[in-house]
């Protein structure tokens, strides 16, 4: 499995000599839910430092028709600068992605749809060869479809999970409603089920994210297993810790079926103590929602 680091630092170096196979980047004014963002100029000096490193960009956000030469621009000029691929949300990204018969690897990424093998094969027809699995899927979920397609799979194995995404920017109109100075990123609970979440504003809207980190260390002996092709790790932590939590899923997959390796429970307990999070999402349990009854009706 290689490893991908979707970085809050500009030390890239680091995330190299420390374990990742590349970057998931995300691309200025096309990319939510991202720490840091990149030029296309940015880009492509990563690119030049590692060039035989995995690179891709997320474009992942809504594109509208006053967007669509621009966008036209932008894969054309990711596909000079050589990146190995893009993923997408929006079904613009596709069309001109036939329409200008690029060559880099087209990732389905539409966060919470990426869920079976069927849809799977209709976009693999479509042109699409790789995928970003859904975090609300389990475990067995993910195998199941591995056994089901031959295309290369990406999972997040660390991280604040993905929630929902908003156009409003409720961050600032926050702010504004106290009379306070705006910033682009807040924490709220939930008051029921006390569980945090963090926001995250740019110019499209706010992302919200689940403020867990999302410990994907168990999963991930097992994905190493079953020969997974990808998986990510958002940065959260502080820079440090997030080189020790990376260097540790490196570790354990290159000495993996050596004398030399962690043990299994050795490597989750390495990897809980430094994200200071057990939480598995929902790698292990189902994803049902039910309506809470009120008591009062």
């Amino acid at each position: 499995m290689r490893l991908l680091v979707m970085p809050k630092t500009k030390h890239y170096s680091s995330y190299i000599t420390n374990g990742a196979s590349g970057f998931l980047l995300g691309l200025r004014d096309f990319s939510t839910g991202f720490f840091l963002t990149h030029s296309l100029e940015e880009i492509r000096q990563i690119k030049e430092q590692f060039p035989n490193h995995d690179i891709f960009v997320s474009i992942n956000k809504m594109i509208y028709d006053e967007e669509i030469k621009t966008l036209q621009e932008i894969l054309l000029n990711l596909q000079e600068i050589g990146i190995t691929g893009v993923l997408f949300y929006d079904m613009a990204v596709l069309n001109l992605y036939q329409k200008l018969h690029l060559r880099f690897h087209l990732v389905w990424n539409e966060t919470h749809m990426v869920t079976n093998s069927r849809s799977l094969k209709f976009y693999q027809q479509q042109g699409v060869d790789m995928a970003f699995l859904s975090g609300e899927i389990t475990l067995d979920e993910m195998l199941a479809i591995k056994d089901k397609t031959n295309m290369p799979l990406m999972v997040l194995l660390s991280g604040y999970p993905p929630v929902s995404f908003s156009k409003r920017k409720l961050i600032n109109n926050y702010y504004q409603f106290l009379g306070e100075r705006p910033n682009n990123e807040l924490v709220i609970k939930e008051p029921i089920s006390k569980q945090e979440y963090l926001l995250l504003e740019n110019k499209d809207g706010t992302q919200f994210f689940y403020k867990t980190i999302l410990n994907g260390s168990k999963p991930y002996l097992e994905l190493l297993r079953h020969n997974f092709d990808y998986g990510v790790l958002q940065e959260v932590l502080d820079h440090e810790r997030f080189l020790k939590v990376l260097s540790l899923f490196k570790e354990m997959q290159d000495k993996k079926g050596t004398d030399k390796v962690l043990k299994d429970d050795q490597f989750i307990t390495k990897v809980t103590e430094e994200l200071g999070s057990n939480d598995t999402s929902f790698f292990y349990k189902k994803t049902i929602f039910k309506v809470k009854k009120n008591e009062k009706s």
